[in-house]
């Protein structure tokens, strides 16, 4: 476990203990209030539905269906297939090799993943994934070199954003919620080549 890791950790740990503390002052606040004569709740907004999707972690599952291998290097997570004590660098076997990664830090993003491939003329490359949930905003992700420079956006469900670099195509799209906020990566091959965005401030979305 990488010394990033475990103060993630710990991080995690005091913050979940704050919300639980003023969760329990909002409790006793509120007691003894109840609703007036035929009164009825207010239905489920999309936006409450955001703040309750705020308290989950992020996964993001990464398969490779191009032809050659892809090794992915986990920068930041809790646990890689499950596992918090696994080895953070994960060879990606071509034509379908595949490995998921979840997380939560208190400050972005959750996970992320260098992935490295080599090309035909010997040469490596290497593009970042990332992505993070925080309690009061959309989930946030991202495909970017390391400059910064790339394809970032704030997602909803079903939301995706494409990258290509003339060799490999990159793929990141929110999936439906589990237990996790969930994003999936696919890389495939492509002579396409895609622009790429400033993505230094996609942390923090204004």
């Amino acid at each position: 476990m990488t010394p990033t890791h475990q103060r993630g950790r710990a991080r995690r740990i005091g913050v979940t203990a704050l919300l639980m503390s003023l969760s329990v002052l909002s409790a006793a606040s509120l007691a003894g209030c109840t609703p007036s004569s035929g009164s009825e709740a207010p239905a489920s907004s999309p936006d409450a539905t955001e703040r309750q999707a705020g308290e989950k972690s992020t996964r993001i599952c990464i398969q490779n269906d191009s032809a050659t291998e892809v090794t992915a290097s986990f920068n930041r997570f809790d646990g890689i297939n499950g596992d918090p004590n696994a080895d953070y660098v994960v060879g990606l076997t071509a034509n379908g090799g595949s490995v998921c990664a979840d997380g939560w830090y208190s400050s972005p993003p959750d996970v992320s993943a260098d992935l490295i491939y080599m090309t035909g003329d010997g040469k490596f490359v290497t593009w970042q994934v990332s992505a993070e949930n925080r309690a009061f905003d959309p989930p946030n992700g991202r495909i970017m070199d390391d400059g910064k420079n790339g394809v970032c956006r704030v997602f909803a469900v079903g939301d995706g954003l494409y990258l290509a670099d003339g060799n490999k195509a990159f793929s990141l799209t929110r999936g439906p919620d589990s237990g996790f906020i969930e994003f999936q990566v696919t890389i495939t091959d492509s002579t396409d080549v895609s622009q790429k965005y400033d993505c230094t401030n996609s942390y923090y979305p204004g």
